[in-house]
Formats: C-alpha cells, structure tokens, sequence
C-alpha cells in the first residue's frame, strides 16, 4: 500500500552549525519513525468493515492489524522492546504483510539491530515492491554503511512510491551531499522544503550544502531558519 504524506515529526534532534557532511548519526531513522506512527495508527483499521470483515484480503487479519496498531503507539511512547513484540505478534499472524516488517525493521534499527532491520526491509520490498517505507529505512542504513549510490536508489524509488515523501527527498539529498553533488543536493532538499516548509532538517542539510558549495548568505539564511523552526 503506497503511503501518504507522513507526519512532521514533533521533535528532530539538531545538527550543530559546524556538521560536517560525513558524519554519522541516527536523525535520518528518527524523522522515518516520527512520520509514520499516525499513518499506521489510521491504516491499522483500513479495510475492515463495522463488522470487522475486511474488504481487502491483502490488508492482513483483524487481530495482526490491531497488534500493527499496538507496535505503534508503544513505538511512539519509545517502548522500543514493547513494540518489537508487538510487530513480533503482527507477522506471526501475518507473515506475508510488508508493512508488518517494515515497522519492526524501523524497531530493530533504533535497537542497534542494523543487520536485523536490514533483513525486515528486504523482507518486506520482496513481499511488497511498493513498500515505500522499507526503501526509505534500508536507505538511511545505506547511508550509514557508506553505500551512497544504493541509498539514493532506495530513496528514488520511496518517491516513486509516493512522490510527496519529503523524508525521503531529504535523505536523497543527504547521499547527495555525502558525494560531494551540493547541486543535486540542494534540489532534493528545495523540494523537500517545498513539500513541508517547516521541515527543520532539510534547512539544516540544504545549509551545510550551501555552504559547501560556498554559499555563505544561503547556508546561513538555512541554519537560521533551521534554529526557528526547532524553537
């Protein structure tokens, strides 16, 4: 199932000014997390009747979807081991739903388990081709393993998926800068400002790209802006 627009997330951990393009952390995963907990809260009851029929058979069971919907909101509330669990019982239930290993992929990554949810999100791409938010996890890992190409070719086909996903045009924008293509970086990043223009992270990435394509008045207009919208 193609995923709509995603929440902006309610609190993004903030580069300092002087980030330097290469250096790893986990902001990426978070924004993921932070955008997609109201959409799956929501999908959870798509395609269920008053009766608690389904009017899709590809939607998952009733009780797989209740226990999607528990991952959740625990996940949500940062019960990491609770939502594990819970997206634990979700495939047991339902082992041939993508989303299910989407979202314990996404669990497994802020457990440290990066092999782990490496392993849910080919799962779930292989299950679901159209999975957007699996691509968009294995990219953020790709970023981080250095795997720079695959992770812009991930996070080209979560836009594919879903071509409002500014999470992911800013990831793109992320593997850009890492390249050394401030030009491309920029672009994906614009547009991911111009999808949600109160997105703090991509200002702060499109700085840093500015500013390595020696834009001082742009990169700093960025950071600004960045430092507002986190107030």
């Amino acid at each position: 199932m193609p995923y709509q627009r995603r929440r902006r997330p309610v609190s993004r951990q903030r580069r300092p000014r002087e980030y330097y393009p290469a250096k790893k952390d986990n902001r990426l995963v978070l924004a993921i997390i932070g955008g997609v907990i109201v959409i799956f809260a929501v999908a959870a009851y798509v395609g269920f009747s008053t009766h608690g029929s389904r009017d899709d058979e590809d939607d998952g069971s009733l009780a797989g979807n209740l226990c999607l919907l528990k991952g959740a909101e625990k996940l949500e509330k940062g019960d990491l081991e609770g939502a594990l669990q819970s997206f634990n019982s979700a495939i047991a239930l339902d082992p041939d739903i993508a989303r299910n290993y989407a979202m314990r992929g996404l669990v497994k990554l802020q457990l440290d388990d990066t092999f782990g949810a490496l392993r849910d999100f080919n799962t779930a791409i292989e299950l679901n081709p159209d999975e957007g938010l699996a691509y968009a996890g294995r990219g953020s890992i790709r970023i981080g393993l250095g795997q720079l190409d695959n992770a812009i070719e991930d996070f080209s086909k979560a836009i594919e998926v879903d071509p409002k996903d500014e999470i992911s045009y800013c990831g793109r924008g992320a593997a850009k800068l890492q390249m050394g293509d401030c030009d491309g970086a920029i672009a994906d990043l614009s547009k991911a400002i111009e999808i949600d223009p109160e997105y703090a992270d991509a200002y702060q990435e499109r700085g840093a790209a500015r500013l390595e394509n020696g834009n001082q008045e742009g990169a700093d207009a960025d950071f600004k802006k960045a430092e507002e919208l986190d107030q």
